[in-house]
């Protein structure tokens, strides 16, 4: 072999090393670029679109409960009045009697009854028909068993029912385990077993509900160490569940009607309202929410609109906190008060 050969067949340079090790630092360089846009594009995606689910599914689950309040079986609460037989009823049950299906709280102080976050508002709505059921016979007598279907589970020992046929209602305990064809409301758990009138085959049994909405810290924190705020539901028991998180802010406008046309003729808060001795007359229920996206999917802080600040930007009060957010915002009608 001649000694050109032998010097073709060197290994690289110093000179080519280096450049081919530039070259590839500079390709990896570039893919993790794309790798960390990428991510950065998927996490804001997520974060978008879980955003965008957790304020819908908000959203309809409060317009379900404003559409339905007032509704007692066939009538509303402002048509009938019911009669509380219950032994030891909340004292959320009282307004059932003077027929409030919604009221609410403005702007709540650091100390409130639901432990909700200051500044953020309450919303109350009620009714019966959350579960509901025909007879199955009519009752002899005033003090009779109330006769069901047979293995009907929606009910069971220790509920408040209502039983109704449009013109009387009587608010009852059930004192007997679920399943068995009837509910019984002995003298055990109410203040008299007598009901108003033996109820015919036409009427119904219902369970009456009181839902507050309100918003408050779950108690948690994100990966960046920030608390997470949920929506919250209250219900006559005093039990409180937890709907969805992400809910930073929940404000409240009332639709009310002060001419008797069934149409909401100024949107006034809680406060205005309560002043105006006006929750007779609410027809309407607009509902807006601050909903965030829980984790921090920005590069930076972002501002945001929400209805308290009108168009005005709004800027994290945490420098730090590069979370997502949007408002969501739904306008709702009690049935029971405009059909």
């Amino acid at each position: 072999m001649t000694p050109k050969l032998r010097r073709q067949q060197h290994g690289l340079t110093l000179v080519e090393l280096m450049v081919a090790m530039v070259a590839a630092l500079v390709l990896m360089a570039g893919a993790i670029q794309v790798f960390i846009a990428n991510k950065t594009t998927f996490r804001t995606q997520e974060g978008l679109g879980r955003m965008q689910e957790s304020g819908r599914y908000a959203i309809e689950r409060i317009g379900r409960s404003v559409r339905g309040a007032g509704f007692f079986g066939c009538a509303g609460m402002d048509a009938v009045t019911p009669k509380v037989l219950a032994s030891n009823p909340p004292a959320d049950l009282a307004e059932f009697t003077t027929g409030v299906p919604v009221a609410g709280l403005d702007d709540v102080g650091a100390t409130n009854d639901f432990d909700a976050a200051e500044g953020t508002d309450v919303l109350t709505l009620r009714g019966a028909g959350d579960e509901g059921v025909g007879l199955t016979g009519s009752l002899t007598a005033i003090d009779v068993d109330i006769p069901i279907a047979t293995g009907y589970d929606k009910f069971e020992k220790g509920d408040l029912v209502l039983v109704t046929d449009c013109q009387t209602a009587d608010l009852v305990r059930m004192t007997n385990d679920y399943g068995s064809g009837a509910v019984e409301h002995s003298n055990s758990s109410n203040i008299d077993s007598n009901l108003s009138k033996p109820y015919g085959a036409d009427a119904y049994v219902l369970k009456p509900y009181g839902y507050s909405y309100f918003v408050k810290d779950a108690g948690r924190t994100n990966t960046a160490g920030k608390a997470i705020r949920s929506l919250y539901r209250r219900d006559l028991a005093g039990n409180d569940a937890e709907i969805v998180e992400g809910v930073a802010d929940l404000q409240v406008l009332y639709g009310v009607d002060s001419n008797a046309d069934r149409f909401a003729d100024r949107h006034m808060s809680a406060a205005q309202v309560n002043a105006a001795g006006a929750w007779g007359e609410v027809v309407s229920v607009r509902v807006s929410l601050l909903v965030d996206s829980v984790e921090s999917v920005l590069q930076a802080p972002a501002n945001y609109l929400f209805m308290p600040s009108g168009a005005s930007p709004i800027t994290p009060a945490d420098a730090d906190d590069r979370r997502l957010r949007q408002e969501f915002t739904g306008l709702f009608t009690l049935r029971n008060r405009t059909l």
